[in-house]
């Protein structure tokens, strides 16, 4: 499985984004609202090397959404959605939550580097895109 499929796969969990008729996609955040993607970004992997191999590693993405931005009601609902994810993947990290990967990866942390931001808005001004920057850390095995 790849790091984005497994990111998607673990959002999907996220009540945050359970709660609606939210789609997470992957690198495809179309036009329509309630839609969200994950992103990879381009970032080292690599955090740091072991001496018997065994490596910790990053995946850095951006969350990012199209969503309703009628009014500032929305664009503060928005908000708030993003501010659940981040305290949902702080919770998930501190309890050790986080979903098992594939062999020879175990998963560390799953933590919001950046608050929402928004990056866009239509020219009707009926959509708006945000996006969050997050990142995964995890412990892979030399035997990868």
């Amino acid at each position: 499985m790849t790091l984005a499929t497994y990111v998607q796969r673990l959002l999907a969990g996220c009540p945050a984004l359970a709660a609606g008729p939210f789609d997470i996609a992957i690198d495809n955040l179309d036009g329509r609202p309630s839609r969200y993607s994950v992103d990879a970004e381009p970032d080292s992997q690599v955090v740091k090397r072991y001496l018997g191999g065994d490596t910790l590693r990053r995946f850095a993405f951006t969350l990012s959404a199209r969503s309703e931005a009628v009014g500032n009601e929305d664009l503060a609902e928005t908000h708030a959605r993003y501010e659940a994810v981040a305290r949902w993947a702080e919770a998930a990290t501190r309890a050790r939550a986080l979903p098992v990967m594939d062999v020879g990866r175990v998963p560390h942390t799953l933590m919001a580097v950046g608050g929402p931001a928004l990056y866009t808005l239509a020219d009707d001004a009926n959509t708006a895109a945000y996006r969050m920057r997050m990142e995964l850390t995890y412990w892979q095995t030399n035997t990868q």
